[in-house]
């Protein structure tokens, strides 16, 4: 079996006469945890909307176990295996928590929610929410209405119901933004725990130092090329990048 899960080929796509991928190719390994990297505008969330199929590429392919996926749309995506978090988190507000990820548990075979709910609302999926939850750190938290939680909460949630999907590959937008310190190491102890598990991880994340202890490997974008791949040890480091980050000042958004 290959060591690379997901293959990025010579991704590009254009909005109008905005070309915001241009030429990206990486791969993501089994139980890896890679971080991309870049400002405002890099074209980090794009890449992520290819992947999961919000977007279709204008040009290139992606592979997921050999898989040519560029083009499925999400629910598809979902049901292979792709889950994701989104940086601003909207759950389902007037649910309880565990509502909300028993609603994600059906989600790749849902045809309509209402529909659906009476079927998926089962001692067997409302156990298998209560081990993510618990997984999650979440499970004292299970009968509280999701729209009352404090943001770290929040984001342990968006985790869980991304969980719920039984991802291969996970995509995280963003979810130290706006959190407390002692926050943030509980979910990095948390997305640690996930990578260990078995799943592989891609993440964007504006936090530096966040991103160089979590990420195994790290992939830098700027203005939708890719600038920089390797370790953040080597990517820290490279002219390139320190030109076009770090040198902007001590306040510089490197991330």
């Amino acid at each position: 079996m290959s060591d690379i899960l997901v293959s990025v080929k010579n991704l590009s796509i254009n909005f109008g006469g905005l070309k915001a991928v241009d030429n990206v190719s990486f791969d993501i390994h089994r139980r890896e945890i890679l971080g991309l990297l870049g400002p405002n505008g890099a074209g980090k969330t794009t890449c992520f909307n290819m992947i999961s199929g919000v977007y279709k590429p204008t040009s290139g392919e992606i592979y997921l176990e050999g898989r040519r996926t560029d083009g499925l749309p999400p629910h598809k995506m979902a049901a292979l295996g792709v889950g994701r978090t989104f940086q601003v988190v909207k759950p389902f507000g007037g649910l309880t928590v565990e509502e909300n990820v028993i609603v994600a548990l059906g989600m790749p075979q849902y045809n309509s929610f209402f529909g659906s709910w009476a079927s998926w609302n089962t001692p067997k999926n409302r156990a298998e929410a209560q081990k993510i939850l618990e997984t999650v750190g979440l499970s004292d938290e299970s009968a509280a209405r999701a729209g009352m939680l404090p943001l770290g909460n929040l984001r342990k949630l968006e985790i869980a119901r991304a969980l719920a999907l039984k991802p291969r590959l996970l995509l995280l937008d963003e979810c130290f933004s706006g959190l407390r310190q002692e926050e943030i190491r509980i979910i990095e102890d948390l997305i640690r725990g996930i990578s260990e598990s078995g799943v592989s991880i891609l993440l964007i994340e504006h936090n530096m130092r966040v991103a160089m202890g979590l990420s195994d490997r790290i992939i830098v974008l700027d203005h939708g090329r890719k600038l920089a791949e390797g370790s953040p040890k080597e990517v820290s480091s490279n002219p390139d990048v320190i030109e076009a980050y770090l040198g902007r000042g001590a306040g510089a958004d490197v991330a």
